[in-house]
């Protein structure tokens, strides 16, 4: 699938620095408390401001994991990692603005939709719903873009993040090993378009560069090995290479930043690895010595209790 392609390579042309602030922003102000996702199995669309989004809660425990699902899908794609998190701590899934059961994003849309955006949208519906942080962020593809600055403008709302297969900024080794065709369908790709998952990404990375720092807490980035290409003559065998190390340098970024590889396809998630690795995470939040110990630990991948 030609998203599955995006999310493992991306070419990225940053011809502007200047960040625009998203003009559909809604406070968590504006939004209605008429629910509480706080505890019990829940299962609703919520206001936030003129327009609901769906979210979905199950399990109990602290911390709160709140996934992201990745681009062009829904919170539905991402119930088995729920299934399996929930047993020991409590998990939310959300459908972005237009996705699944959530209503479109506020009309009339005069621009493609940015990362800030869905954080503004996350974050207002957090508030409505009552969802008490601090929180583990996993976001998918797309979404493992998002919970980075979302972690990274409210820092103190959140415990660990966990950044799977995400879409990568742009790195210009990428480029000569694409074909033109390749690289004109990537510029179009990052320069957004009308659909509502069609993300400006150029102004999405602008974004991330432009917030605050990477906060001193769990970050997990997680990727499949290039098992997830279809052939190493593919873009995404070719350029493979690029997007580990672009990967691996992402985790360096962060102070407690991790890298870890499992052998499985785009959707890691169903892999059990990637399940044990998402759960130290969480548990590096309840017993932060944890994290220390991988950290202290050279060549480390997987954080190991």
């Amino acid at each position: 699938m030609l998203h599955v392609v995006r999310s493992i390579l991306s070419f990225l042309l940053l011809a502007s620095t200047v960040v625009t602030l998203p003009a559909s922003h809604v406070s968590a102000q504006q939004a209605t408390p008429d629910a509480s996702a706080a505890e019990g199995d829940f299962a609703k669309t919520i206001d936030i401001g003129g327009r609901a989004l769906f979210l979905t809660c199950a399990g109990e425990g602290a911390p709160t994991v709140i996934i992201d699902h990745g681009q062009w899908g829904s919170s539905a794609d991402m119930v088995p990692l729920q299934r399996e998190l929930s047993r020991e701590t409590r998990v939310c899934l959300y459908d972005r603005a237009g996705m699944g059961q959530s209503d479109p994003p506020a009309t009339p849309i005069t621009a493609p939709r940015t990362a800030a955006d869905v954080v503004a949208d996350l974050h207002a519906l957090l508030e409505a719903a009552d969802v008490a942080g601090p929180y583990v962020l996993v976001g998918q593809s797309a979404g493992g873009v998002f919970v980075q600055l979302y972690a990274r403008t409210y820092p103190d709302d959140v415990a660990g993040v966990v950044a799977m297969n995400a879409v990568p900024p742009f790195d210009p080794d990428a480029a000569p090993l694409m074909t033109e065709q390749e690289r004109t369908e990537e510029m179009a790709y990052y320069a957004g378009g009308e659909g509502t998952e069609d993300f400006d990404w150029n102004t999405s990375f602008a974004q991330l560069d432009a917030a605050g720092p990477p906060p001193a807490l769990p970050f997990l980035v997680l990727i499949s090995t290039i098992t997830q290409c279809e052939s190493p003559d593919d873009i995404c065998g070719r350029t493979y290479g690029v997007y580990e190390t672009g990967m691996e340098e992402l985790a360096a970024q962060w102070p407690q930043g991790q890298f870890t590889q499992v052998d499985a396809g785009h959707e890691v998630f169903y892999n059990p690895e990637a399940v044990a690795a998402i759960r130290q995470v969480i548990n590096a939040t309840r017993d932060p010595s944890l994290w220390e110990m991988a950290m202290a630990t050279p060549g480390s991948g997987t954080p190991q209790p």
